[in-house]
């Protein structure tokens, strides 16, 4: 028996996750989330969170329902919630429509996700800087 703590090994090593997945960790863990936290956010799970005030802002990466093995695409969903003391939240609103780059890469103001692939063998960091571009408007 191994006595190698699994979440230890590199993000390449990890069982069951696609190569383009294991990409997609990596870019969120190394470059997205350092530079968010830059800025006060805070990664809660799979949301990084900013509260000012009785505000909260949410940056909340979402997978594509398909994925093939060697891409990995997902959306970013924006909002701010008035929380004075946390849950149960007050209200909640989408903010898709007020972030510009993010609406350029959708073609409308519907508010739907704006979407980003990272791919097996293709560097991640373009893909890192084009969604931190769009998601600081």
């Amino acid at each position: 028996m191994s006595s190698e703590n699994p979440a230890s090994r590199p993000v390449g090593a990890r069982d069951g996750i696609s190569p383009a997945r294991q990409l997609y960790l990596q870019m969120m863990s190394e470059v997205v989330a350092p530079r968010l936290a830059e800025f006060g956010f805070v990664r809660r799970s799979r949301e990084f969170r900013y509260r000012s005030g009785l505000y909260l802002a949410t940056l909340e990466p979402r997978p594509l329902r398909r994925n093939p093995p060697r891409e990995y695409g997902f959306g970013v969903h924006l909002g701010v919630s008035f929380v004075p003391e946390g849950p149960p939240w007050f209200w909640h609103v989408g903010l898709q429509a007020l972030a510009p780059r993010a609406r350029e890469r959708t073609g409308d103001d519907s508010g739907r996700l704006a979407r980003w692939t990272v791919e097996v063998g293709r560097p991640t960091g373009p893909v890192a800087g084009d969604l931190l571009a769009a998601s600081s408007g």
